[in-house]
């Protein structure tokens, strides 16, 4: 399980989501995750471990 971070800008301040997904694989570009049983592929340029 790792927890990942996505920081956005909204009205002039910056908001964060995280999640908790179950690490699957990555590559330069992505990350392969299962979030609540669905495989899902996310962009690492969004997405950045969570610590």
């Amino acid at each position: 399980m790792i927890s990942l971070v996505r920081w956005d800008r909204v009205a002039g301040d910056g908001k964060y989501t995280t999640i908790l997904v179950e690490y699957a694989g990555r590559d330069e570009a992505t990350w392969q995750v299962i979030a609540k049983g669905q495989p899902m592929i996310l962009d690492r340029v969004e997405w950045a471990i969570f610590t």
